[in-house]
């Protein structure tokens, strides 16, 4: 087996005494060969002693590195489970789940213990074979030492018989070696299997070096996009077509399982396309390298990404600004007037002792020092009270005027507005248009959707799209 790998940091300190079989092996045959000037009829427990090692071998090398990888596998979930548990312990309690949530980590518990006990057990089956070949070396010598009789010397029968008696712990530390070395590299097969998982297609590429201010409007084309998560897998994305001019607002609708989120999907590269294409300014991105793409766009998740450190090291986690820029992001979405906190407050991990609005406006406030001319939210304001919603919904109006936004929505409110919908069914957009020609057309999908809120929210939704398309043909929008 040849890996460019590194073992692991205990390995190496075992592997060279335990990878060859031969070493083990050399260890209870050295007893009868030792033998052979003081008793001759040694010789004869070689063969029985080598077959006998052989058969051990092959039956519990492989069954011990399969339950160790068992073991190692069923460990995955029993901490992914704690781990989630201790984070979401106060929705558990706040919902009474205590027993259940208790109840699944003993069932992964009891998989997990399951797979180490039989491999202790495998360890255990082989300990008493072990001593059954010791025990049959041992006598075998002193048979043969009885046999010669007076033929033999004293002095050469005690070395025999006193060499011998060490077969028992030498056979066993010589055996434990070689199944430590297999079980270690069954961690080696692990990372070799995700090696072998497909890789995403390059950073970079020869078109990267012909772009020039890439992207300088922002238009989005879908061109008959169809994506699938996995081979195999029905398609997320089936013809998917639209277009999105430079610096419009764009919201996409659509129940669950239409494949909204699938666009960010397929515009970040995330998942490579079954077919069709998309275009940003007429360019194909599929002929771009990734970090090319993905430096062109900026992403607003709905649950808000951060990692342990301080607010400074998470809106610019390369370093890359001055502390001027960072405080005059964080005062643009007015972090620290509802936080309280500066650029060098502790964040813990996920931005656990932050409230899901502030954990949002960082984000917010990390897409303004990036300031690209795409921005994809996928509905960045589902999770904040009312006051940072509207702090977010001002900012992104007034700081990404001229980007094109790409909006993810799931509530009507925050969108009627926008210059555009794309309302998507089945993986493909089922119709487009302007929020208030869409709720014209009493049979448009758009429509049933703002129907089914209410008589009350439908006049609300109606009007204010009728004023948002009064203010897009002041301003010679269409």
């Amino acid at each position: 087996l040849s890996l460019p790998l590194s073992l692991p940091l205990s390995l190496p300190l075992s592997l060279p005494l335990s990878l060859p079989l031969s070493a083990p092996l050399s260890l209870p045959l050295s007893a009868p060969l030792s033998a052979p000037l003081s008793a001759p009829q040694a010789l004869a427990a070689v063969a029985p002693v080598a077959f006998c090692f052989w058969r051990l071998t092959r039956l519990y090398i492989p069954v011990s590195s399969r339950l160790k990888q068992l073991d190692k596998e069923s460990s995955g979930p029993l901490y992914s489970w704690h781990a989630e548990t201790i984070r979401g312990l106060g929705c558990a309690r706040a919902f009474r789940l205590e027993a259940q949530f208790l109840e699944s980590f003993i069932q992964k518990l009891r998989t997990n213990h399951t797979a180490h006990f039989l491999w202790t057990a495998s360890g255990r089956w082989l300990a008493i074979r072990l001593d059954w070949l010791s025990a049959a070396v041992v006598g075998a010598v002193g048979a043969a030492v009885i046999l010669s009789g007076d033929t033999l010397e004293a002095g050469l029968a005690g070395l025999a018989l006193v060499y011998v008696l060490q077969v028992t712990s030498l056979f066993q530390w010589g055996f434990r070696m070689a199944s430590e070395a297999a079980n270690h590299l069954t961690s080696v097969e692990r990372i070799h299997e995700c090696c072998l998982v497909p890789q995403e297609p390059a950073t970079e590429t020869e078109a990267d070096a012909t772009l020039t201010g890439w992207p300088q409007h922002g238009a989005i084309r879908f061109q008959d996009v169809q994506l699938r998560y996995r081979p195999g897998l029905p398609l997320v994305l089936n013809g998917a077509s639209f277009a999105v001019p430079a610096g419009a607002k764009a919201a996409v609708v659509g129940r669950t399982g239409a494949g909204k989120s699938s666009l960010a999907v397929a515009l970040f590269r995330l998942v490579e396309l079954s077919s069709g294409t998309i275009s940003v300014d007429g360019v194909d991105i599929g002929t771009l390298g990734l970090h090319a793409v993905r430096a062109a766009f900026t992403f607003i998740p709905q649950q808000p990404l951060l990692f342990g450190g301080t607010v400074r090291s998470n809106v610019d986690p390369a370093g890359a600004h001055s502390h001027q820029t960072l405080a005059a992001a964080l005062d643009a979405v007015a972090f620290s007037r509802h936080t309280g906190a500066a650029l060098d407050t502790p964040l813990a991990e996920g931005g656990a002792n932050l409230s899901a609005g502030a954990r949002q406006l960082l984000m917010l406030a990390r897409a303004l020092l990036r300031r690209t001319l795409v921005l994809v939210m996928d509905e960045a304001t589902s999770s904040c009270d009312a006051e940072t919603d509207g702090t977010i919904q001002r900012v992104v109006r007034e700081r990404f005027g001229e980007s094109t936004l790409l909006t993810i929505a799931h509530r009507l409110e925050t969108i009627i507005d926008f210059d555009m919908v794309l309302v998507m069914d089945r993986g493909a957009v089922q119709e487009q248009g302007a929020p208030d020609e869409l709720i014209c057309r009493r049979d448009s999908a758009f429509a049933r959707f703002v129907r089914n809120t209410g008589e009350e929210n439908e006049r609300r939704l109606s009007a204010a799209a009728r004023e948002a398309a009064s203010i897009r043909r002041s301003q010679g929008k269409r």
